[in-house]
């Protein structure tokens, strides 16, 4: 098996200073969130927990098996 060898302090901010050149986009704030889409389906499941559904029958409203 090879020997593993990590980067140096420089070329690890080598490799973020050439990331940051070509991907500019990755370094504004709130980039790699999520929509809130998530938000939203909690927000319903929320909602029909109130209404007395349990927790399996919201997953087969989903299509998902639980």
């Amino acid at each position: 098996m090879a020997k593993v060898v990590k980067p140096t302090v420089m070329e690890k901010l080598l490799v973020k200073k050439r990331l940051q050149a070509k991907y500019p986009q990755m370094y504004k704030p709130g980039w790699g969130k999520g929509r809130n889409a998530n938000k939203r389906t909690g927000q319903i499941a929320t909602r029909l927990r109130a209404a007395g559904l349990s927790d399996s029958d919201i997953a087969k409203l989903r299509g998902k098996k639980k």
